[in-house]
């Protein structure tokens, strides 16, 4: 798989029943639409334990996201118009369920998922490790019909390997696209040593605090695995951070080509 190839069927069910985050935000994208005097909401839980809200007149748009084992995982074309699909072969051992979707009934912007719960998988739908893979970086689920791969993107770390938590020599390419359509490429890393290189080096990056750059212009960085879909950094170069708070070196900062002309 490969991250330059056109991404599929764009408009396919799974995307008009879900929200695009725009501009990758790396965490769990919450936005609050159109609130008129909204103050949060009462979570209620129906007898199945689900939850419900009532009490606000915010309407909420999810992005497409479970809970499971403590974590919140993102679905990875979801994060970037990009192809999440795996091999059924690479489905590893299950770690739970999903008991709950909270999209359509969840109106509580301020709402934390709890294990079990996703947005808009179905209940029953089992989530699984991935073959090779540390589940504190991404899991994968059969999603109508396909196994789909989702990431856990921290708040949180001390250095890059906290958020990137993979061996460096999983990643196979280092691409670098545009932030207009998160497709057109503008430079690729593929020496193997540059790769495994340029992916130590930002394993090893102090992270800080998350910047507020608003529209400044950014790269996104692509990491892309042999048999998985690539995890995708947001960078603001001319600042040497990303937007999860990596903070890049020099020679990191030498590698990544100019942002697209806007």
């Amino acid at each position: 798989m490969t991250l330059i190839s056109t991404a599929r069927e764009v408009l396919r069910r799974t995307w008009v029943r879900r929200t695009l985050v725009v501009g990758l935000s790396l965490g769990i994208a919450l936005v609050t639409v159109g609130a008129v005097g909204a103050t949060g909401g009462v979570v209620l839980r129906d007898d199945d334990g689900c939850p419900r809200t009532i009490g606000s007149f915010s309407s909420v748009s999810w992005a497409d996201v479970l809970h499971i084992e403590g974590r919140t995982y993102e679905r990875v074309d979801i994060v970037a118009p990009h192809e999440s699909r795996i091999d059924q072969s690479q489905l590893a051992g299950q770690l739970g369920t999903i008991k709950c979707t909270t999209a359509d009934d969840v109106q509580d912007p301020g709402y934390d998922l709890r294990d079990g719960e996703a947005t808009f998988l179905e209940p029953g739908t089992p989530v699984h490790a991935l073959a090779g893979t540390n589940v504190s970086f991404r899991v994968a689920v059969v999603d109508d019909g396909e196994p789909v791969v989702y990431e856990n993107r921290p708040f949180t770390g001390t250095v890059g390997a906290d958020l990137l938590p993979f061996p460096a020599e999983d990643v196979v390419a280092v691409t670098f696209l545009s932030e207009f359509d998160g497709r057109t490429v503008l430079g690729q890393l593929t020496e193997s040593d540059t790769v495994r290189e340029f992916v130590e080096d930002l394993q090893a990056a102090p992270v800080g605090d998350r910047p507020d750059l608003g529209e400044e212009p950014r790269v996104f960085v692509a990491l892309e695995f042999a048999d998985q879909p690539p995890t995708t950094l947001v960078t603001y170069p001319a600042h040497g951070i990303t937007t999860a708070g990596l903070q890049l070196s020099e020679a990191i900062l030498e590698l990544i080509p100019p942002p697209a002309n806007r």
